[in-house]
């Protein structure tokens, strides 16, 4: 593998490592999110509604 291939590499692995992590989070509170609603929230107005 040439050096500029392996610069090129370790920019993307980086890139990813810093962009994937947040995504996660995001994905986590918005399910703990929902999760919270549905207690006396959108599934509890769903279900009186219903």
């Amino acid at each position: 593998m040439a050096v500029g291939d392996q610069v090129y590499v370790t920019c993307f692995v980086n890139l990813y490592q810093f962009s994937v992590p947040p995504l996660y989070l995001i994905r986590i509170e918005a399910v703990q999110f929902f999760n919270s609603t549905d207690e006396g929230g959108i599934m509890g107005v769903e279900s009186s509604v219903s």
